[in-house]
């Protein structure tokens, strides 16, 4: 039985938002006559996908001096720290004055705390920028001494995406949910903002690869777990187009 394994990265492919084409030179050869399966043996891939998402959680929400102030942040991918620096930017812009919110994120507990200044008050909700450090706080938040720190109701979820469907269109027959798609794999993701998520395979889905003769190019398409399309660019200063696959191609 022919067996062939591959090792593709971004030196040979070009990226397109959430679609990863790729062209093979030289190209692979099949028979005809013979079926072929294809497996994912592994991905690497960066985190990079935006956790600030317009229409979300992209507001912030706040009022100073009884003065209500509304600031839409960029979509992005943002560190704790990034998203403290952001709001200390607003807050100076808007009001003149900066650190009127403070957040500090506990690794121990995954909770944020929030030490407010003087005549401030937070909007909380679903769609507001206190949901930027993970959907943590349910109430809104109002200065009133001496008890001006409050902790998060829950641990902040910087990862807003939990797993990933990796697609291809040279595979046939594969299903999901009963539904036959061009699902290769799934990659369950447990890497945190700006590092490294590696897929290694423990048991492997190969699929059926449609009947060709010669493989010149494919593409590979990449969406979260509620089939949303994930963008390998958008992902604030990182190189977010660090990404490498090995598959493997077997005669049935």
């Amino acid at each position: 039985m022919t067996s062939k394994a591959f090792f593709i990265d971004n030196t040979t492919s070009t990226n397109n938002g959430s679609t990863v084409n790729v062209y093979l030179n030289p190209p692979f050869q099949l028979d005809i006559n013979k079926k072929y399966k294809l497996s994912m043996i592994e991905f690497n891939f960066c985190y990079c996908f935006p956790n600030i998402i317009t229409g979300v959680n992209d507001q912030f929400v706040y009022s100073y001096n009884s003065t209500p102030h509304t600031y839409t942040l960029p979509q992005g991918l943002y560190s704790f720290t990034d998203l403290q620096n952001a709001i200390n930017t607003i807050t100076v812009s808007q009001v003149g004055i900066s650190n009127l919110f403070t957040f500090t994120y506990s690794t121990v507990s995954g909770k944020t705390s929030i030490a407010m200044s003087a005549n401030t008050q937070i909007t909380c909700g679903k769609t507001y920028a206190i949901s930027l450090f993970g959907f943590v706080y349910s109430r809104n938040l109002l200065y009133n001494p001496p008890n001006v720190a409050f902790v998060s109701d829950q641990s902040a979820q910087f990862n807003t995406v939990k797993s990933v469907n990796v697609y291809c269109d040279m595979i046939t027959g594969s299903y999901q949910n009963n539904n036959q798609s061009n699902l290769l794999g799934v990659i369950t993701v447990n890497a945190k903002p700006f590092n490294i998520q590696t897929f290694d395979a423990v048991q492997l889905m190969s699929v059926p690869v449609v009947f060709q003769d010669m493989i010149y190019n494919f593409s590979i398409y990449l969406t979260d777990d509620k089939g949303n399309q994930l963008d390998f660019t958008n992902g604030n200063t990182l190189n977010t187009q660090y990404w490498n696959i090995k598959l493997r191609l077997d005669e049935i």
